[in-house]
């Protein structure tokens, strides 16, 4: 049986915190870097899959492979969690996200908000510069072997 793990402090911070605004058509900040984190968090995801298939291939002459292959599998774990915690989140305040466009300049999601639509845009550049920070957040949170 698969045993559920709790968000991260950071992610459930995010979530406690937000409280969402009365004005239509506005959201709070909290909100938006819910949406953010929503956006970033699968990107992250590929990276640490990504990394975990590197270590797992036998060629892979990396000293301790088998040893990252296993703290990658806890990072997509964790990873995993907050992500379900903050769609389950952004759900209860029913905002939705959809991507919309995927270019060489970036990405580029619609999200609905109690009725309402706009667009979150974020750069190529900006979004490696947010996973490296993440990653390292990820990353101090694994327990040291």
């Amino acid at each position: 049986m698969k045993q559920v793990q709790e968000p991260s402090e950071r992610i459930g911070r995010l979530c406690r915190n937000a409280e969402a605004y009365k004005t239509p058509g506005t959201i709070s900040d909290e909100e938006h870097a819910m949406i953010k984190e929503v956006i970033l968090l699968p990107l992250l995801q590929m990276l640490v899959e990504r990394d975990r298939k590197h270590f797992a291939d036998p060629a892979c002459t990396r000293q301790f492979a088998k040893l990252y292959e296993e703290q990658a599998i806890k990072l997509w774990s964790v990873i995993q969690s907050d992500l379900t915690a903050l769609r389950k989140e952004l759900r209860r305040r029913e905002i939705k996200t959809y991507l919309e466009l995927k270019d060489e300049n970036g990405i580029r999601y619609l999200y609905t908000h109690r009725g309402y639509q706009s667009r979150m845009a974020l750069s190529w550049n900006l979004i490696r510069a947010e996973l490296q920070v993440r990653k390292a957040e990820y990353g101090s949170m694994l327990t040291p072997v």
